[in-house]
């Protein structure tokens, strides 16, 4: 048995950054399962050599996010916290459209995602809430407020409208009257925030 793709490793360390002698799969989890059921039928001994490409722990990311677009999609919410890593080091959106092929309001828009409370992420990952509701929770970065709406609305009312209103029940339309009459660029001048959905 031997693999058409190596799998794509990195080192693993300890909590002084001193190698162990074991690696974690970063790219090619499919294939690192499948061996393993190889080995339990076995069809392959557990000590048999497979092809490896280590990888330096700071590419690890961008390797995993290439392997899973280009073989099989990922979750979204992993999706968004692999863009948020590469953001945390030190890529801009536009580099990380430019490596993976994506526009750049995707990109912005997954960054933005990113930032809505673990709590609800998780919800998400469990299919017990929809991309829609996501979205409308990112409309705001305070995670707190998120999950104070996503708490006090009743189950029958979580539609992402509803989780827009709610966030935007202390603001003001750009369309309203008052808004208008002040002016975005006045507001802004005398320390007012002005939030962009």
């Amino acid at each position: 048995q031997s693999l058409l793709s190596a799998l794509q490793v990195v080192a693993e360390v300890d909590g002084k950054g001193v190698g162990t002698g074991r690696y974690g799969v970063v790219a090619g989890g499919r294939r690192w399962r499948a061996l393993g059921l190889l080995v339990q039928q076995g069809k392959l001994s557990p000590d048999a050599l497979i092809d490896c490409d280590e990888v330096e722990d700071a590419e690890a990311v961008a390797v995993s996010l290439a392997e899973n677009v280009s073989q099989e999609p990922m979750h979204p919410a992993d999706e968004f916290a692999a863009f948020h890593e590469l953001a945390l080091q030190g890529r801009s959106p536009e580099q990380i459209a430019a490596q993976f092929g994506y526009k750049l309001l995707h990109v912005r828009q997954r960054l933005k995602l990113a930032g809505v409370a673990l709590e609800l992420m998780a919800l998400f990952r469990n299919h017990k809430l929809t991309l829609d509701q996501v979205e409308a929770f990112a409309g705001v970065d305070d995670q707190q407020r998120q999950l104070a709406v996503w708490k006090g609305l009743p189950a029958f009312s979580r539609q992402a409208a509803s989780i827009r209103a709610a966030l935007a029940h202390d603001e003001v339309s750009t369309k309203d009257a008052r808004a208008r009459f002040v002016g975005q660029e006045r507001y802004r001048a005398s320390g007012g925030e002005v939030r962009q959905d």
